[in-house]
This record gives C-alpha cells, sequence and structure tokens, in this order.
C-alpha cells in the first residue's frame, strides 16, 4: 500500500538517507553509495571486484547483506533516491530471500525536482533552454536524458565530474572485473587505464548521491510541499 504523505517529516536533512546503487539491465550488482548525517560511504557489492574494494579501502559486501543493512537504517528515517528504482531494487533482493520488507518512507527525488522546475515559469524555461546532456546521442537517448539526473544537476549549485557518462557505468567496472579475471585478481597487474575505468564508474556513483542532498536542500528552502509531496510511505 501506498500513503501519500501531506506533511513533512524530519525537516533535518540529517535523517535523509541518500541512496544510489549502480547495477546493470541484468541486476548484476557493482557498488552502492549512501549518505546519512555525516557518513558519506560507498561499497562495493561484487565479490569479482574485490581486489579494487580492497586498493580503494571499501567495504565488499554481498548485495542482501548490504539491503539488510538499509533495512535497518531505513527504520528511523526517510529513504530518498532519484526515481524508484532503488526502491524497488531493495524490494526486490529482500523479498527473493523471503525477507520481509518494511514500511518505507520514500522520497523520490526524480518528482520534486520535476515539482521544483516546472512550478517556476523561469526556471521551466531555462530547463527547457539547456542543451541535450549528451550532444552526441540518437533523439530517442536525448528525450530519455532529459529529465536524468544529471540534466537536472545543471539547474543546482554543483560541478558535474568531466569523465560523468551515463550509460557507460557498467561498462567501466565489467572492464575492470574482465581484466582482474585475467590477472588472477592482482589489482598491481592492471594498466592505468583498467585501474582508471572502475576509478571513474565509481566517482560517478558518488556524484550521483553528493548531489542529491543540494537538490533536497534547495528545493526544500524554497518550497518544502515539493518535498513533502514527493514522499510516500510504502507498505
Amino acid at each position: 500500500m501506498e500513503l501519500n504523505i501531506e506533511k513533512s517529516h524530519e525537516k533535518n536533512i540529517d535523517n535523509i538517507l541518500f541512496l544510489d546503487f549502480e547495477t546493470d539491465k541484468k541486476g548484476i550488482f557493482f557498488c552502492a553509495t549512501y549518505k546519512l548525517g555525516s557518513t558519506f560511504k560507498q561499497v562495493i557489492l561484487n565479490e569479482d571486484l574485490r581486489p579494487f574494494a580492497v586498493e580503494k579501502g571499501l567495504e565488499c559486501m554481498e548485495p542482501l547483506e548490504f539491503m539488510i543493512k538499509i533495512k535497518k537504517l531505513v527504520k528511523n528515517c526517510i529513504l530518498a533516491a532519484y526515481s524508484e528504482a532503488e526502491l524497488s531494487t531493495i524490494k526486490n533482493v529482500l523479498s527473493s530471500a523471503n525477507i520481509i520488507v518494511p514500511s518505507i518512507r520514500y522520497c523520490n527525488m526524480r518528482i520534486a525536482a520535476k515539482k521544483y522546475i516546472n512550478s517556476n515559469p523561469v526556471r521551466k524555461k531555462e530547463f527547457e533552454g539547456l542543451p541535450p546532456f549528451l550532444k552526441k546521442a540518437d533523439n530517442y537517448q536525448k528525450r530519455k536524458m532529459r529529465w536524468s539526473l544529471a540534466s537536472v544537476a545543471r539547474l543546482f549549485p554543483v560541478e558535474i565530474p568531466k569523465a560523468y557518462h551515463p550509460g557507460q557505468t557498467s561498462q567501466r567496472f565489467k572492464y575492470t572485473i574482465n581484466a582482474l579475471q585475467k590477472k588472477q585478481g592482482d589489482y598491481s597487474k592492471l594498466t592505468i587505464t583498467q585501474k582508471s575505468k572502475a576509478t571513474k564508474a565509481l566517482n560517478h556513483n558518488w556524484f550521483d548521491v553528493e548531489v542529491l542532498p543540494v537538490m533536497y536542500t534547495k528545493i526544500f528552502e524554497e518550497n518544502s510541499k515539493h518535498i513533502d509531496r514527493s514522499i510516500k510511505l510504502i507498505e
């Protein structure tokens, strides 16, 4: 059951858990980044990337183990992500392990961003006047990317990494996985290019979470109703 939340909940941003997963279309996990209060953490969710995780000083966990951790964290806070993909991922992984999915107060930041942009004629015109985020993409990709996180982020005070490229993240991780397998998991034997692929993918995921609190704060300060109306209680 989904219930619209009419009033603000835990307005303190320290009580919002911002989350983003990196997976491919087949549901293979690579990593996750989350921010809750002063905690900003990345976790590798693919055993084939463990040597990379060790090199970067990151935890390497099974996806189910991570979902159980998130399940505990969201008991007393709002979960926020861009679109409902993260929510569906959590529910699918927990359900597949016959674990009860908890009630989750979920803030869809994509909805909040749309309300923020479309409610202001000047801002809406500015957004419509922006060039496609990926200039070399075909028309279908350009339309698909229009309301992507990176495209919308251009209206907020953030700097998008130069190597940020939607659609290449899973490919970059897979490239590094393939290289590690050929080197028997020895990260030190990878070339600079092979190492940089995964690092760029990791940085991409970091930005996808780093930008969310900035967006949340900006939108909330201007009109808290845009946030309130983007929160649902998922049961």
